[in-house]
């Protein structure tokens, strides 16, 4: 059985509508070999949410366009109150977009920090992992090339929480 998760997006500024769609197709490639899916879309009034499982907001920090210099430090956070992981993440998409240095590649990016935040909330796991996608930072190249996949610990851990095996 496939779960649907929103993602909602919410910018500061105006997002075109190709960046959720390229956000969603580089996580529901990354996710594949789970049975979770994802819908992104931005966060607006007229926003419609099909039949959905789960939501997660995003706020997203900044214009995407790599105005503010990274110094280090996360890219993305997932919130936490009294030790449980929430649905609720920030993204400083201009650190994000001058970290990766080249602005087309900011939605694939930005799926990849994603992705990397959604195991934290739906693992209810604080910690990183030594390897792949779970680990404590991402490269340059990792955000912008290639295939991502999650390790098959991650996979089997995704699997196990929505069949209720975890």
């Amino acid at each position: 059985m496939t779960h649907t998760v929103a993602i909602l997006l919410h910018f500061a500024f105006a997002a075109g509508p190709q960046f959720p769609a390229a956000v969603q197709a580089e996580l529901n490639a990354i996710y594949a070999a789970t049975p979770v899916r994802y819908q992104v879309v931005l966060e607006s009034r007229e926003m419609y949410l099909g039949a959905v499982d789960g939501v997660v907001y995003v706020d997203v920090k900044g214009s995407c366009a790599g105005q503010a210099r990274w110094t280090g430090g996360a890219l993305a956070t997932t919130e936490s109150l009294d030790g449980v992981l929430q649905p609720l993440m920030t993204v400083e998409c201009d650190k994000l977009a001058n970290y990766v240095g080249y602005l087309p590649a900011v939605p694939k990016a930005m799926a990849r920090v994603l992705a990397h935040e959604l195991l934290h909330y739906l693992l209810q796991e604080p910690h990183h992992a030594s390897e792949g996608l779970f680990r404590a930072s991402l490269s340059r190249s990792n955000l912008k090339h290639g295939v991502t996949l999650l390790r098959t610990v991650e996979t089997n851990r995704v699997k196990a929480r929505f069949t209720g095996s975890l």
